[in-house]
């Protein structure tokens, strides 16, 4: 869903924008968009007080015109920590970079997530049809709500594809 609002955004209003994700282990974007980015978020928070839009721009992959990529590390499972301080300073760098910043946190629920979304201008979140999903996507909501300043989230259902019947020979 993130690719796709990216490239929407990128292509429809002309506007630069960076699509990021936040995972610092089992990253997805490059895969999703079959690229080899040159670096990827774990590169930037790994150099922990060098971080700042020129190292951020210099990270950044294009994908195509006005749209660029910092994918998470897709290559396998890492211990590394981001502290509050540095993915603000992160999302800061970005919103320097381009106009429409396009930010997959995933869902680890803690303060390094709520704090990138409530930096958000919007927050679009989406959860699967099951009552797990839905219910954590009302807590973020509550959670949301309940600090000053911050908008309450714009909530949607992924609609499940329906899977093929597929029928054994004979049968």
């Amino acid at each position: 869903l993130a690719v796709n609002l990216a490239y929407d955004l990128a292509r429809q209003h002309g506007q630069h924008t960076i699509l990021t994700e936040m995972a610092l282990a089992m990253g997805a974007l490059s895969t999703y968009l079959d690229v080899k980015p040159r670096h990827t978020t774990r590169d930037l928070f790994s150099r922990r007080d060098a971080l700042d839009v020129y190292l951020v721009q210099d990270a950044l992959t294009r994908v195509m015109d006005n749209l660029d990529l910092l994918p998470g590390y897709a290559e396998g499972i890492t211990n590394l920590e981001v502290s509050v301080e540095q993915a603000n300073r992160f999302v800061s760098c970005l919103r320097r970079l381009a106009e429409i910043v396009v930010v997959d946190v995933g869902n680890s629920f803690d303060d390094v997530y709520f704090e990138t979304l409530a930096s958000a201008n919007q927050v679009l979140l989406v959860c699967q049809q099951s009552l797990p999903s839905i219910r954590n996507v009302k807590m973020v909501r509550e959670a949301m709500s309940r600090q000053d300043g911050v908008r309450t989230p714009i909530a949607t259902l992924r609609l499940r594809t329906p899977r093929p019947r597929i029928s054994s020979p004979g049968g």
